[in-house]
């Protein structure tokens, strides 16, 4: 438990977890998720019976025994709620609209050039309504949106997330990116992504801490040790990343053995489904719950002597010449 942390932000968590165990399988039961998540049978029931009460989980029959009493078989209700997202780049607007499956139920792309103008987010806000209208959506199902309000429908109103960050797709360096605190702040941070690319992302803002994984090869992986950034506020722009007068770099990372084993692990696994070559630094957030949250993978990371790609591969071992040597061999591989 953090420091601080009461019995009710416990169970917020808690009833988190369960929901997001819950969803994340076909089905499960209420002895499965104790054993998944370590949190005891009595708060499982609890959380379950609150959940079912919301609408939000349900019994979907029995699981096969193992030879005791069958257990309940619990499943998430995948279309309690929809939620509809918009992709937004300089030219464009999509609009897409999914249930709790991450099922997309309906998507479309128009043509609209974008504008940092109150005109322009109003008129998001009318094709949104027109989106949610034509396809019939329930809107009293709609996360995110007040369906009483729907023809005043705009572009930080469909963002609830208490902090957020803004970034073009492909740039890097932290040029462009925003971090966003309050609703007014977003559409000039949309803008200033879009100084930099034809695509913005924004992203949520994840509790805890950044931690780094230099990988080198094809098939064949070599990883480095895990390190960590340390911040004393803010995010790591780009001051910070080349001055680092108010922040720290750890390597190793300042964590328990068997979690830094989990990260490189994670960080291959990432590295491969990506299709990576060469080399490539896979970032990731570890949580105040130990959860490990994948940020990005930098395909061309900082590659100076005190880099912190490099850095990483020195703590394991491996000089500053052997990694150019293995670089230059992996890029005449089949």
């Amino acid at each position: 438990m953090r420091r601080g942390t009461n019995s009710l932000e416990v169970k917020k968590l808690n009833r988190n977890r369960i929901f997001r165990y819950v969803h994340s399988q076909s089905e499960t039961s209420m002895p499965d998720i104790s054993a998944a998540l370590d949190i005891s049978g009595p708060t499982v029931l609890t959380i379950v019976k609150e959940l079912k009460s919301a609408g939000v989980v349900e019994e979907v029959g029995e699981l096969k025994s193992t030879g005791g009493r069958k257990a309940k078989a619990i499943a998430s209700v995948r279309d309690v709620r929809y939620a509809v997202g918009m992709d937004i780049t300089e030219n464009h607007v999509g609009f897409v609209y999914t249930d709790l499956g991450r099922k997309a139920l309906k998507h479309e792309r128009i043509r609209k050039h974008f504008r940092n103008e109150e005109s322009y987010f109003r008129e998001i806000g009318e094709l949104l309504g027109e989106f949610v209208a034509r396809n019939r959506i329930p809107e009293e199902k709609i996360e995110g949106i007040n369906r009483n309000q729907r023809h005043d429908i705009n572009l930080p109103g469909l963002h609830q997330i208490s902090v957020s960050t803004v970034k073009p797709v492909k740039a890097g360096s932290s040029y462009g990116v925003t971090k966003v605190t309050q609703a007014s702040q977003l559409s000039d941070a949309i803008a200033l992504a879009f100084k930099y690319d034809t695509q913005v992302i924004l992203e949520e803002n994840i509790e805890g801490f950044e931690v780094g994984c230099a990988v080198l090869g094809n098939q064949e992986l070599t990883v480095g040790e895990v390190d960590e950034i340390e911040l004393s506020s803010g995010f790591f722009d780009f001051t910070e990343k080349y001055t680092l007068k108010t922040s720290a770099i750890h390597v190793p990372a300042r964590i328990a053995p068997e979690k830094a084993a989990e990260i490189k692990e994670t960080a291959k696994r990432i590295y491969l489904a990506l299709g990576c070559r060469g080399f490539a630094r896979v970032d990731m957030f570890l949580t105040p719950e130990g959860k490990i949250v994948f940020n990005e993978a930098n395909t061309i990371p900082g590659f100076t002597s005190h880099s912190r790609y490099p850095g990483m591969m020195k703590a394991a071992g491996h000089s500053f010449g052997e990694i150019l040597t293995r670089i230059i061999e992996l890029a005449f591989e089949e």
